[in-house]
């Protein structure tokens, strides 16, 4: 018999972790002989068959008992229950079947002769009572996580979770559901890899040297670990050895944020080359991955240092910013949010997220991933170079006024026509929606920073392409402006020289018309239905990230005498009505008004219809309306408008009467007043 199917048959009858777990939910390793054995018995190969669960990871309420099974007499099972990798030095010798009464993260190991090894497997078992009796100070954890840059003093650690919160009696009747809400991250690896305190590059830990400066100690420090995702909804879940290493900017500073963000880093020195899996639901995602971010969040969060953020936090700003791009027809990273533990230590909840780089250019905007340049923040490299980046920016700063530069930067002959001996620098349709999206936001930390551009020099398309990134920052205040941002070297540089352009004008207006009218992208009932999307998503975990880091500025460390225990229901659904009875109904007018005082939207208004386009099966009169200014309209697709102002030359008309459509088509149609034209 093959010993690859002898080994899917032993993992079959080593019991409830297959009954719980689909097929394409696993990644099952196949085992050979060294060498092959036609007609006679198999024998094992070099290669020693990790450890099969009884039981599989996630949530319990019961206690129970856990085997460890391997086909192979020979070898021993070695495990830990504290994150430690097991070995035969430090792990424990499995003989007995495990009692598992309290959240535990089990890791397990097999050996063969001493010196052949499986690769360690990890299970973690949560039992929400035991989640909510987490201790300030756990056994084996450090009582300091490093100190201060920028302030004097020590990082106090914290992992206790609020009594008074859990104990609480109408919470604790809701925690096992707010657990159970959101899929759960696990994370297990030896505590040094987090939480020591050694300055060793091989032996530190990653939480006490954070390189918040992005140098010195602690930069690029990667850690050996096991991830696991649960998700209690539809059972759905993976465990996979990968690289640990801290992710983000400012929020990796102690004296900003206790709560870091992390990089799971998935190679084959860990264990699987990629994670095959498909962590988000829309259709469009991919669901093969060289790393996943988990975020944090820091910005309007509970445990920023500024308390008018902490009053205003939701959680999920940027994550909308995303999903408003991919409305826009935009790739966007895919995020989603799940509860993340350390070692079994509850650590919050967390936004995993797609990373902006190579490997996300090659799965979105396609081409080898070695052709992309991706740019991001203060025009830093995160791949590739800064050639035509340069190149682009040197460009804009001479100026884009007259046409042929207008064209130049999108690979185009003056005409609009594309000129195959230069390609394209700039995408700027996709440019100005980036633009406009970060308008109606009011993002107040952007874009000196907080940007990520990218751009296949192979196969250039239409040119950098940019994307939504860290936009933690917005919906602040119902008349916040942030037209006029013009920062060099970013994407604000780019728009403000583009403005210059009388075409670039009325492109841009064309954009705003559609975004911003009917049922566009960012008119009131689209926005508020995204929001409610991610809102409902997270309206019950936000529970246990109270629990776990609401009290931070209050019992452990004050920035300030405006401290307080920050709850979902005394702060985040209060900031949420505000959202959305004030914000979200009045914001895209106010907008729209911005954009015409700036000088990017006509005063004169686009002609009405008075039918959308749309599946009709009558013939339809369409009548189109306007304040001033005449009509011109088509039916085959062109615009009436020719470059330069003037009415095209052919299959134009001037609105008389209402118009009978007995058949497929677009019409399109603008008003023109003198020389004003509106938008389309």
């Amino acid at each position: 018999m093959n010993w690859s199917v002898f080994l899917l048959i032993q993992l079959f009858l080593f019991g409830s972790f297959i009954e719980s777990t689909s097929a394409e939910q696993l990644v099952i390793s196949e085992f050979f002989a060294d060498q092959p054995s036609p007609g006679a018995k198999n024998v094992m190969g070099s290669l020693v068959q990790a450890p099969v669960f009884s039981k599989a990871g996630g949530y319990y309420s019961e206690v129970f008992n856990v085997s460890l099974q391997n086909p192979d007499p020979d070898v021993r099972i070695y495990y830990t229950t504290n994150g430690v990798r097991p070995t035969a030095a430090n792990g424990i010798l499995y003989r007995d079947p495990l009692l598992i009464k309290t959240t535990t993260p089990l890791s397990a190991v097999a050996t063969k002769n001493g010196t052949e090894f499986s690769e360690v497997v990890s299970h973690t078992y949560f039992f929400t009572d035991s989640i909510l009796k987490q201790p300030a100070n756990p056994q084996g954890y450090p009582e300091k996580w490093g100190t201060y840059d920028a302030i004097s003093g020590t990082a106090i650690a914290d992992y206790e979770m609020d009594p008074e919160v859990c104990n609480n009696p109408v919470n604790k009747a809701q925690f096992s559901g707010a657990f159970q809400s959101i899929p759960s991250i696990s994370i297990v690896t030896d505590p040094d890899n987090i939480f020591s305190h050694s300055t060793d590059p091989e032996k530190g830990g990653i939480y006490i040297y954070t390189c918040s400066t992005g140098k010195g100690i602690g930069e690029g420090w990667e850690r050996p670990a096991s991830v696991e995702y649960f998700d209690p909804k539809n059972q759905t879940r993976f465990q996979v050895n990968c690289g640990l290493q801290l992710h983000g900017g400012a929020s990796r500073l102690p004296e900003k944020s206790p709560k870091h963000s992390f990089k799971l880093n998935f190679r084959s020195e860990y264990g699987a080359k990629k994670l095959n899996f498909p962590v988000f639901e829309e259709i469009d995602a991919t669901t093969e991955f060289n790393s996943l971010v988990l975020r944090a969040s820091f910005g309007y969060t509970w445990i920023h240092w500024a308390p008018d953020q902490r009053k205003k936090a939701q959680y999920i700003t940027d994550p909308w910013a995303k999903d408003s791009q991919l409305a826009m027809g935009y790739p966007s990273a895919h995020n989603k949010f799940v509860h993340l533990f350390l070692n079994g230590l509850y650590w919050g909840m967390y936004n995993v997220c797609e990373r902006a780089d190579k490997d996300f250019m090659n799965s979105y905007l396609k081409g080898p991933k070695e052709d992309f340049d991706v740019i991001k923040d203060y025009a830093e490299i995160i791949d590739g170079d800064l050639i035509v980046w340069n190149s682009m920016m040197a460009m804009a700063n001479k100026g884009l006024q007259d046409l042929a530069s207008y064209q130049k930067i999108q690979g185009n002959n003056p005409d609009g026509t594309p000129n195959s001996s230069y390609a394209a620098y700039l995408d700027v349709e996709n440019l100005i929606d980036y633009m406009l999206l970060n308008f109606y936001a009011g993002n107040t930390d952007w874009d000196h920073h907080n940007w990520v551009a990218a751009r296949n020099k192979t196969k250039p398309g239409k040119g950098f392409s940019f994307f939504s990134w860290d936009a933690e920052n917005i919906f602040t205040g119902n008349t916040t402006d942030v037209t006029n941002e013009n920062n060099a070297n970013c994407p604000s540089r780019l728009f403000t020289k583009l403005r210059d352009n009388a075409e670039f004008r009325i492109l841009l207006a064309d954009h705003i018309q559609r975004l911003f009218f009917g049922d566009g992208v960012l008119t009131p009932d689209p926005v508020i239905e995204r929001y409610m999307r991610r809102a409902n998503e997270v309206e019950k975990a936000l529970l246990c990230e109270s629990a776990r880091w609401g009290d931070y500025r209050r019992d452990v460390h004050p920035r300030d005498t405006d401290n307080e225990l920050y709850t979902r229901d005394k702060n985040w659904i209060i900031e949420r009505d505000r959202l959305l009875k004030s914000f979200f109904p009045e914001r895209t007018n106010l907008v729209v008004n911005q954009l015409r005082t700036a000088g990017m939207f006509p005063s004169l208004d686009a002609p009405v219809f008075s039918n959308e386009g749309g599946l009709y099966n009558e013939e339809v009169e369409l009548t189109m309306t306007s304040h001033s200014g005449i009509i011109y309209y088509t039916m085959n697709n062109a615009d009436p408008r020719a470059v330069g102002g003037e009415i095209a030359t052919t299959g134009v008309h001037s609105y008389k009467s209402p118009l009978k459509i007995r058949g497929n088509g677009t019409v399109k149609a603008r008003v023109k007043d003198g020389t004003r034209w509106s938008a389309l």
